[in-house]
């Protein structure tokens, strides 16, 4: 097969031709036909951008303050609930199995000060039904 070199070949027009000063009458033309009028945009037109964009900070703004105000309390009670089952249903551990469990820094949470006590024993004497939440 013989190679093909573009440059040779005679070209074929494609049989599309403007008229000569084509554009430039035409651009003169379209300028021509329209009217002078003063564009007015709507308050829409003018803000779009600033509109949609503070709308979308709004969003933004709500969806990550309703993320950050979920309430992990509910899965907070319920992993307390499920911790305290097992304890009640599991008495058979020793007290020095509990103790194994804990280290220092949970003793140390563990501690109640003076003030803390004084507020419980004044609420627990006020309420006349204090022996009830003692027996519970």
């Amino acid at each position: 097969m013989k190679p093909f070199e573009f440059d040779k070949q005679p070209k074929i027009s494609t049989g599309f031709t403007t008229p000569e000063g084509y554009f430039e009458k035409s651009a003169a033309e379209i300028l021509s036909q329209m009217k002078a009028q003063p564009i007015r945009l709507s308050l829409w037109e003018r803000n779009k951008k600033t509109l949609l964009a503070s709308a979308a900070v709004v969003v933004f703004g709500l969806s990550v303050g309703l993320f950050w105000n979920s309430s992990p309390k509910e899965y907070d009670d319920a992993h307390w609930l499920a911790v305290e089952t097992y304890i009640t249903e599991h008495v058979d551990l020793t007290d020095e199995a509990y103790i194994d469990y804990f280290n220092k820094h949970d003793f140390e949470n563990l501690y109640q000060s003076q003030n803390e006590a004084k507020v419980i024993e004044e609420v627990l004497l006020e309420n006349s039904d204090f022996e009830n939440y003692i027996l519970q």
